[in-house]
């Protein structure tokens, strides 16, 4: 079955309100795409996967499906961290920066503001 996209940007919005937040409550982690797909419900992963392997030539890759969906937020912060000389690694991998398929340049952050990601 299809990932309609207001199925996708509502299930960010559900991982990025259980972002980390400070002890304080003022300050919300942010999360990059790799990290909101890998926290999305496993059977969303597999059909955004699915979807990806069956149609290559004309299907988004999972991670950039994810990052448009997540700028698509009500409220949405989205910052840019420049990765040259930073690898970052998500379970074990390296995604982003020198060591990563995606290779140096820039990574979206992404997260809601603290008021919303309490709503």
């Amino acid at each position: 079955m299809a990932v309609e996209s207001n199925e996708l940007v509502e299930a960010v919005r559900q991982v990025l309100r259980r972002a980390h937040v400070s002890k304080d409550g003022r300050t919300v982690g942010f999360l990059t795409a790799q990290q909101i797909l890998q926290d999305l419900p496993e059977e969303l992963q597999e059909r955004l996967e699915e979807e990806y392997s069956v149609s290559l030539a004309r299907s988004v890759h999972p991670v950039v499906r994810v990052a448009r969906s997540a700028s698509e937020v009500t409220n949405i912060q989205v910052e840019w961290l420049d990765t040259r000389s930073l690898g970052l690694k998500v379970l074990d991998e390296a995604h982003m920066g020198p060591g990563g398929p995606s290779g140096p340049g820039l990574v979206g952050l992404y997260r809601l503001p603290p008021s919303a990601s309490t709503l």
